[in-house]
């Protein structure tokens, strides 16, 4: 099974590259913040399609309010491994 793209919005917003709900569960855990209440965060996360997950990078800044160059939007988009590509803000 292939790699897709997950939108979680609750408790934290983050973008991530896995191949199923339990795998963004483990990332988002190891990267993010501990999973207090599991049904609640299954109910927030999401698959979605590469176009939306290439807008989510598109809006995408750092710590400091500057815009990823199109080829680091690439990098993260073309990525073959699970992976957080992006996390709220305010937990950088």
């Amino acid at each position: 099974m292939g790699l897709k793209f997950w939108l979680v919005r609750e408790p934290y917003y983050a973008l991530i590259k896995a191949k199923d709900e339990e795998e963004v569960a483990k990332l988002y855990e190891e990267v993010v913040a501990d999973i207090e209440e599991e049904d609640a965060f299954y109910e927030e996360c999401a698959c979605i399609s590469d176009k939306i997950a290439l807008d989510e990078l598109h809006k995408a800044q750092d710590e400091n309010g500057n815009r990823m160059t199109y080829k680091e939007q690439m990098e993260l988009y073309e990525r073959e491994e699970s992976d957080v590509l992006l996390i709220e803000e305010s937990l950088l």
